[in-house]
């Protein structure tokens, strides 16, 4: 199984967690991509974790981090259209299916293809401004607003 790394570097969890997802997926029938945060993720690489090269191809996508986290994981990786799972390494972990004290079964699941799939709505918002398109991604919610002003907006 090869899995996809997404982290937030700064979290206070991080290291506990990558060496028990490292633990667990060390075997030659596992392969382990980092994602995101390759100056920092480069320590870490051995036999069977690499820094992502090009569009490598994984089987999950693992995020360590917290909402946060996850919801970058989402706009950046989106497309390839592979599970996602959140282990809470911050201050908030709504999304986060597993956390430090339960990851290690989490990650035990995973390798058993012990888990089942829901599959959730993405928005694609095009906003425009003076004629120019920003294009944002949104998961979980969005809020629509025209800022200070409480005039009424045109939305289509």
């Amino acid at each position: 199984m090869k899995i996809g790394i997404y982290v937030n570097k700064n979290k206070a969890h991080l290291d506990k967690i990558l060496s028990i997802l490292f633990e667990e997926f060390s075997s030659k029938e596992h392969s382990i991509i980092c994602l995101n945060e390759h100056d920092f993720m480069s320590r870490y690489i051995s036999n069977n974790i690499f820094l992502r090269k090009n569009k490598d191809i994984y089987d999950i996508l693992v995020s360590i981090g917290g909402d946060g986290t996850i919801i970058s994981a989402i706009r950046s990786e989106y497309k390839a259209l592979n599970p996602i799972i959140g282990i809470h390494a911050g201050k908030l972990g709504f999304l986060a299916e597993g956390e430090l004290n339960n990851c290690r079964n989490v990650f035990k699941l995973i390798k058993k293809g012990d888990f089942s799939i829901e599959s959730r709505s993405l928005l694609s918002i095009n906003l425009y401004i003076k004629d120019k398109k920003k294009n944002f991604i949104c998961a979980n919610d969005l809020v629509v607003t025209r800022g200070k002003s409480a005039r009424v907006i045109k939305t289509d």
